[in-house]
């Protein structure tokens, strides 16, 4: 039997393809996840006077897997495309539980709800309205804008932004009777490359109470801090 030509090289094509479909390389598996990961610590001095300070070792996670995320304190899922960013399901680690001699103590809350990081070109701005599903039963909308500064393997992110604090939250933690409180907060985030992947990041924010917080509630400071600082590395 005598193979035209047409049909050997049809052939020979056939078998070059499954070689090369057996010999490439399969694609690799996508990562389970990219960001930031490493330990820290974390300083909180509470508003009421006499609580004591709060110094706790802490994971850090700036991380994202699909749709969900770990930015910090905060973790959630994306939902819709909104603006520059996704309209979140949100859930906050905060640090806002103190002890105290004559204070008794308050746990952290457990605040859950909605959000969105709107990340635009002149630089981020992250929306929150939260219920604490903790013994305050309050609520929490906070604002903030971050814009972005870089000098090289450091850089910096300035905050500014407000708080609102319910009624039954403010009662709760600080004594308040029936007085919301509408405080203005500032901070910095500042971020250095060290080497390759390992970063350190540091994080101080001041609180401004209330006027008319402090006036119901006169054993508050005038302000809240609250810092970190991490080691990381970048996946």
């Amino acid at each position: 039997m005598k193979l035209s030509l047409p049909l050997l090289a049809q052939a020979a094509l056939s078998i070059s393809a499954a070689l090369l479909a057996v010999s490439a390389p399969a694609d690799p598996a996508p990562p389970l996840f990219t960001g930031d990961v490493g330990l820290g610590a974390s300083w909180t001095e509470p508003a009421p006077r006499g609580a004591r300070l709060r110094v706790n070792p802490i994971p850090y996670l700036d991380i994202e897997s699909g749709r969900l995320f770990v930015r910090v304190d905060t973790a959630g899922l994306k939902t819709l495309t909104l603006g520059d960013g996704t309209l979140d399901l949100v859930g906050q680690y905060r640090t806002d539980g103190y002890s105290g001699a004559n204070l008794g103590r308050r746990p952290d809350s457990t605040p859950l709800g909605i959000g969105t990081l709107q990340v635009t070109p002149w630089g981020g701005m992250l929306v929150n309205a939260l219920h604490d599903f903790g013994p305050s039963h309050g609520q929490l909308f906070e604002a903030s804008y971050f814009p972005e500064f870089d000098f090289g393997p450091l850089s910096l992110n300035p905050e500014i932004g407000v708080e609102w604090q319910s009624a039954n939250y403010t009662r709760y933690y600080f004594g308040a009777s029936g007085s919301a409180a509408t405080n203005p907060v500032a901070g910095l985030l500042a971020q250095l490359q060290l080497s390759g992947p390992w970063f350190v990041t540091a994080y101080a924010r001041a609180t401004w109470l209330d006027g008319g917080l402090r006036r119901a509630a006169p054993d508050l400071r005038s302000r809240a801090f609250s810092d970190f600082v991490a080691l990381s590395y970048r996946f």
